[in-house]
């Protein structure tokens, strides 16, 4: 699952791909500034995950004695990276206009509410969506944006590739795991239509 700190950076860097390949626009210091605000959030999303899993019993159903218990510093860890991913996102709003800070409001609700409370997309069902939204046409388009100003039809169809990719990585993620999220009300696609059918 780890692999999600990395996938993070596929659809930011076809964002900014597609605006120097195609619309021949590129900045690199607004590149690699968003780059690290892409960084901040994905640790973010990470530290969350185990901090909030761990809390609700997702890893430990079967065998609680297995792990010790998390500690909260893995919390402070993931407010501090989306404060520095917020704090990025103000600064490259303050150069690119309100668009950009939309994008990453986006991101960052879907990224903390994943599974922290009060909302727990992944526990209401809509965990899989919320992938393929984030890391697909708000992160694509976000992206090409930064540079560009402008969105494009044919940026949103080649923004579904990483975002149906990665939805599929977390619904192939999720199988080991069916009874526990299960038992613990997780609500993912594996739990709603059962294994079979979610492979």
């Amino acid at each position: 699952y780890r692999f999600f700190l990395y996938a993070g950076l596929l659809p930011y860097l076809l964002g900014g791909a597609w605006a120097y390949a195609i619309d021949h626009r590129f900045d690199a210091t607004l590149f690699f500034s968003g780059l690290a605000g892409v960084v901040l959030a994905v640790v973010g999303v990470e530290a969350f995950n185990e901090y909030f899993d761990s809390r609700m019993g997702t890893d430990r159903v079967f065998n609680p004695a297995d792990l010790p218990p998390m500690s909260d510093a893995v919390l402070w860890l993931g407010v501090a990276a989306f404060a520095g991913a917020l704090a990025v996102g103000i600064h490259l709003t303050l150069q690119g206009g309100w668009p950009i800070l939309a994008f990453a409001l986006l991101g960052g609700a879907a990224a903390i509410f994943y599974v922290a409370p009060p909302i727990r997309w992944a526990y209401r069902g809509l965990g899989e969506l919320v992938i393929a939204l984030s890391y697909g046409p708000w992160m694509v388009l976000g992206s090409l944006y930064l540079h560009t100003r402008a969105l494009s039809w044919p940026a949103l169809v080649a923004s579904l590739v990483p975002g149906f990719l990665i939805m599929a990585l977390a619904v192939v993620n999720a199988i080991p795991d069916y009874h526990q999220d299960r038992l613990v009300g997780k609500r993912n696609l594996c739990v709603r239509l059962g294994r079979r059918r979610a492979v």
